[in-house]
């Protein structure tokens, strides 16, 4: 019995962790400036409307999801099959994953929309969002200001 709640409890640290790279991955591709350059320089080459490209990317994705669904429930299906998990162990595990999934959604929801605000915010003050990137990542020598920014440039 405390193989088995090892293994579950393994199982669900991996299905969090999976999901949180997944998840952020999908929203970097999936949103941004980057992003959108890209559709747009590809919908240019093509001949293709970017409605099309878009349209495109999302399916890809959604297939990509789909696999990586079908290829960890049947990882959850070979635990039960080797006795590793109950078939109730399993749906547990199913059910977990849908909720971590919605919770990072809204999480990646509320982050672009603080982002939103961010940008009015510096654009209503006539402030480069650049001066935003990298916030909070200063060197420890003293050649940055905790900020992101170098002293005396």
């Amino acid at each position: 019995m405390k193989t088995k709640t090892i293994a579950l409890s393994l199982g669900l640290a991996i299905v969090a962790g999976g999901m949180a790279y997944t998840i952020t991955q999908a929203q970097a591709y999936g949103s941004g400036d980057r992003h959108q350059n890209m559709v747009q320089v590809l919908a240019e080459k093509l001949g293709k409307s970017e409605t099309e490209v878009e349209d495109a990317f999302s399916g890809i994705r959604e297939e990509h999801r789909e696999e990586a669904r079908l290829g960890f429930e049947g990882r959850l299906d070979e635990a039960v099959s080797n006795g590793e998990i109950t078939e109730d162990q399993k749906k547990l595990v199913l059910e977990k994953k849908d909720e971590l999934r919605a919770e990072f959604t809204a999480a990646g929801e509320q982050r672009d929309a603080h982002r939103a605000e961010l940008e009015k915010w510096a654009e209503d003050n006539g402030i480069d969002m650049n001066l935003f990137m990298g916030l909070g990542q200063g060197k420890r020598d003293g050649s940055g200001d905790g900020m992101g920014m170098r002293r005396g440039k």
